[in-house]
């Protein structure tokens, strides 16, 4: 919009001609008062989230970020790296919904790759690496709203012993050899992963 402007203090006017581009997770319609939201939306685009996009979309975004991974191993490592993920996984990933959006979705996706991966001392540099991503890989948040696996499945009884247990001092190795001495075998790295997300 061409306008004029004057800096603070000033007494000069300054010719002017911008484009405002803003983005926002709320209704700015709502948020805004009426006269700044007419002078800024006229033209308005809405993004839907991830979790109002269809299963295609989200499968070729599972496949980018894999993509992504596998890429960013060969770069870093110079390794030939293919990751691989069951028809299972795929559907718990495709289902799941993700209040922080694309985002959450490609850290849930690269902590699965990184739960699944060989420690590089164990393997042959010089070979392709494969990385088979299973369903006790995801994050036990994923995996207790699916009816078909319920090995790791963490109900009430397990939260409130991993936050007793991290209000001990104890971190995520301890908490998980603690929660496998009564019977639940929940790996270190998803305890670690449950801590981050619920910042116990």
């Amino acid at each position: 919009e061409i306008g004029k402007i004057r800096r603070v203090g000033g007494s000069k006017e300054i010719n002017v001609n911008v484009i405002v581009i803003a983005a926002s997770t709320k209704n700015l319609k709502d948020e805004l008062l009426p006269e700044l939201y007419q002078r800024l939306a006229q033209y308005e685009i809405y993004l839907p989230s991830l979790n109002e996009r269809n299963r295609d979309e989200k499968s070729k975004l599972l496949d980018y970020f894999i993509h992504r991974y596998e890429e960013a191993v060969k770069n870093s490592h110079k390794i030939d790296y293919k990751v691989v993920i069951s028809e299972q996984v795929r559907s718990v990933l495709l289902n799941a919904k993700y209040p922080r959006n694309i985002r959450q979705m490609r850290d849930i996706i690269n902590f699965s790759i990184d739960a699944a991966s060989p420690l590089i001392d164990d393997i042959d540099l010089s070979k392709q690496i494969l990385t088979e991503v299973k369903i006790e890989h995801l994050p036990f948040e994923l995996i207790e709203k699916t009816e078909s696996y319920k090995k790791d499945q963490i109900d009430f009884y397990v939260e409130e012993m991993i936050a007793l247990l991290n209000e001990e001092g104890k971190g995520p190795r301890k908490i998980s050899n603690d929660l496998k001495a009564i019977g639940y075998d929940i790996p270190y790295y998803k305890v670690a992963y449950y801590l981050k997300n619920h910042q116990i």
